[in-house]
């Protein structure tokens, strides 16, 4: 059984490779089953990109940094309360690039359950401004948005699985 990462969020601050080096140990033979779990503990490559994020907006992203970010983003909130919440929510203004994202890392499933969440919102998706997706939102039946979230749910590419390992494929744009 491999052990979890043994470091705080400081020390991964402090050395940005310490999360890359404990995600490739994991994923050597003994432990390679495990490194999802234990990954996905760590939220230095999400700190990390939030952070260029909140100073220089999605253009200022390499398209590793926000496939990344549009995905977490997106996992949490439908995770936590359903697509409703992710498109209320500011993490829905990059509703526009997730299914591009959601191919990027290799999840051809997830990205057909988004592209119809978003073809929702009409012809051209979720408007990234929040008040017009809102209203957007208020417009859309409740009950279908809850198909696709237990579609999403019961889903096999697992973001959670799938986005630590997206990190350590693209190490320039973690760094």
């Amino acid at each position: 059984m491999a052990k979890p990462p043994q470091h705080g969020f400081r020390e991964y601050v402090k050395n940005p490779n310490l999360f890359r080096e404990e995600i490739k140990e994991l994923n050597g033979k003994e432990g390679g089953a495990e490194a999802p779990e234990s990954a996905v503990a760590v939220h230095g490559p999400y700190e990390f990109v939030l952070h260029l994020y909140q100073r220089k907006g999605a253009s200022g992203l390499t398209e590793p940094q926000l496939d990344y970010l549009t995905l977490y983003w997106l996992d949490a909130e439908v995770r936590n309360g359903g697509f409703s919440q992710y498109y209320f929510n500011s993490s829905g203004e990059l509703a526009p690039y997730a299914v591009k994202a959601a191919r990027s890392v290799g999840a051809p499933e997830l990205a057909k359950i988004i592209q119809e969440a978003n073809a929702l919102f009409g012809k051209n998706g979720p408007d990234p401004d929040r008040e017009k997706r809102m209203d957007q939102l208020s417009k859309i039946d409740l009950q279908t948005l809850g198909e696709l979230d237990n579609r999403y749910y019961q889903c096999t590419e697992n973001l959670s699985e799938i986005l630590p390992r997206f990190v350590v494929n693209h190490p320039k744009d973690f760094k």
